[in-house]
């Protein structure tokens, strides 16, 4: 198949690296794979079998979406799409869902659209393919429901991922030492997009209640990621004096993170299927997370993690406590986790999923719409 997948952006984040790992592992299989996305640094995850793309969908400056680049962008498009024939166009944004709508009616092709979290802001700009896949089921009802796409115009396919390796003894020493953490300092971990959708100061909030009863002795706090809130969670963190507890980290230390703590909390008022439950998992660890978007699909509560609702900073503290205090909990959830992450969440799985919706599409004569 020759497959054009379009995405707003390449800058870090879930949705790009949903397309990057699609793009890889479907050429990885032999097919034609191009991907047509604002430049970002996640372009350096596709393979040499990758063709690119360079569009401009968003201001790389401020991220803010370039309406007069979207116009250039579809010009753009257009002229390949004259000289280059594709079999499906793959959008995973608004902006990209919006260009492959007017591309595909152009041309002709069969657009597929991917929807990658819940939400209820701009429904109005919201179009998708002739097929949507949901990455979570919650999502799927989501499209049906309430922007009302038809049941068997959804298909549900979960990310999936490569194991993350786990490091050595001797691996985990360095990491230690290099962010001056004791052996016997017992590490949580927070990462993700510092942003209001992921609500990281009720995990500070949840923190100070804890910090403040002497429960974080010798604990440290990890959060990996950056974003526009980030001035506001440090300066929290000076007001409070949790910067004895918690330490901020790039995005880049993200994998260390992942080495080094116990359990993760995630406090989201708003979410898809995020990556890092599923690499947290692979590694056997779980989550303490808000039960929002697709995330109760993952983490089920008392099984493979902790489940509680948003906004609510003392179930968090509570939730915390008692992984702190019952680590043989933690050790029997993280092996639940790494099952369910065994069984439905590989790259494997996730690639040849595709590749069956791909397939059934393509096979369906239906006028397109």
């Amino acid at each position: 198949m020759r497959i054009l997948l379009l995405n707003d952006d390449l800058e870090i984040g879930g949705v790009p690296r949903h397309v990057t790992d699609l793009a890889n592992g479907l050429a990885a299989r032999g097919h034609c794979v191009i991907v047509a996305a604002t430049e970002g640094p996640m372009r350096t995850r596709l393979s040499t079998s990758v063709e690119f793309f360079p569009i401009n969908l968003v201001r790389s400056r401020n991220q803010n979406k370039d309406v007069f680049g979207t116009l250039l962008s579809f010009l753009y498009l257009t002229d390949r799409l004259r000289l280059q024939r594709f079999d499906i166009i793959h959008s995973h944004k608004r902006y990209s869902d919006l260009l492959a709508r007017l591309l595909a009616r152009r041309y002709r092709i069969r657009h597929i659209s991917t929807c990658h979290n819940t939400f209820v802001n701009h429904t109005p700009l919201s179009v998708f393919g002739e097929y949507t896949i949901a990455c979570a089921a919650k999502i799927a009802s989501m499209l049906v429901n309430r922007f009302h796409v038809r049941s068997d115009r959804v298909a549900t396919i979960y990310n999936g991922i490569d194991p993350i390796r786990v490091a050595s003894k001797e691996e985990i020493r360095k990491l230690r030492r290099r962010l001056s953490l004791s052996p016997t300092t017992r590490v949580l971990g927070a990462i993700g997009h510092l942003s209001s959708a992921k609500d990281h100061i009720t995990l500070l909030r949840a923190l100070r209640i804890l910090h403040g009863n002497g429960l974080l002795e010798g604990v440290r706090c990890l959060v990996a990621g950056d974003g526009p809130e980030r001035k506001r969670l440090e300066a929290f963190t000076d007001e409070t004096g949790l910067n004895a507890v918690v330490r901020f980290l790039d995005p880049t230390d993200a994998v260390d993170v992942l080495q080094l703590a116990e359990f993760f909390v995630l406090t989201s008022r708003q979410e898809g299927l995020p990556y890092v439950l599923l690499e947290a998992a692979s590694l056997g660890k779980p989550f303490i997370a808000t039960d929002v978007g697709g995330v109760g699909e993952f983490v089920i509560d008392g099984i493979t993690g902790l489940l509680i609702p948003p906004e609510h900073p003392a179930l968090v503290a509570e939730s915390i406590r008692r992984f702190l205090i019952q680590p043989a909990l933690v050790h029997t959830l993280g092996d639940s986790a790494r099952r369910l992450y065994e069984a439905r969440h590989t790259t494997s799985d996730f690639i040849s999923n595709t590749e069956t919706l791909y397939r059934r599409v393509l096979n369906h004569v239906q006028t397109i719409n």
